[in-house]
């Protein structure tokens, strides 16, 4: 059994991703050790945790949705075939579970895990944005952390992604890009995106009109947009 989140903690312990429920009221995180990975939920103060997901692979836990119905996280277990061999994923790498760990079901939209390519939902909570492969894959991801050493590694092979968490429709936001951030009604996305020049610039993506535009020309790399509240 896992200790609760807080002075409980023993060294062994490694946690991977926590979130506050939008309430205040939820504590939910990722613990993996040895072969044990299971996702735990508790009070906020880490108080009374409790069991909600055990895994056989290395889970972690991102986000709730802005309305607290839904918990984002990745390392459902995988079934295995023969004596213990792992099958290929029924889904996605991300996954979706209502806060008492009930009606677990994966995504469609394409994910990168393990490069801090984090994917964020939309203000609403209608959407999810991830950062995923395209159909054009780049010789530098094939070189393990070599790719550190091209700075516009990340942009090449890459791009931002948007699911409809409802009706599962996945659209394909912008090319060559990571980076995504909402504006706080939800309708638009920005980016960090390479065009064909190899200059990378911050873009304005229309998730219902499915278009986009640049918004930053400078010969610097342009990244991790964010948007400002109006006062």
């Amino acid at each position: 059994m896992c200790p609760a989140f807080g002075a409980q903690f023993t060294p062994t312990l490694n946690v991977s991703g926590a979130a506050i429920s939008p309430d205040g009221q939820r504590l939910i995180y990722g613990t993996n050790t040895f072969d044990v990975h299971q996702i735990w939920t508790a009070n906020a103060d880490g108080s009374e945790p409790r069991l909600l997901l055990e895994s056989n692979t290395v889970v972690y836990v991102f986000s709730w949705s802005p309305d607290g119905r839904y918990l984002l996280y990745t390392g459902e277990p995988t079934p295995t075939i023969g004596k213990g061999t792992p099958a290929p994923s029924p889904g996605g790498p991300l996954w979706v579970m209502d806060r008492n760990g009930k009606n677990r079901r994966p995504l469609r939209v394409p994910f990168i895990f393990g490069f801090g390519f984090n994917p964020v939902w939309s203000p609403t909570g209608r959407y999810v944005a991830s950062v995923g492969g395209t159909d054009e894959a780049a010789p530098c991801w094939s070189k393990g952390k070599a790719f550190l050493a091209d700075p516009l590694c990340s942009f090449k092979g890459t791009g931002v992604y948007v699911e409809n968490i409802d009706t599962g429709e996945v659209q394909l936001a912008a090319r060559n890009a990571i980076d995504p951030a909402w504006s706080p009604d939800g309708s638009l996305l920005t980016v960090s995106r390479m065009d064909e020049q190899k200059q990378v610039g911050i873009w304005l993506a229309d998730v219902n009109a499915r278009n986009s535009r640049r918004l930053t020309d400078t010969s610097e790399v342009d990244r991790y947009p964010i948007w400002l509240q109006q006062p």
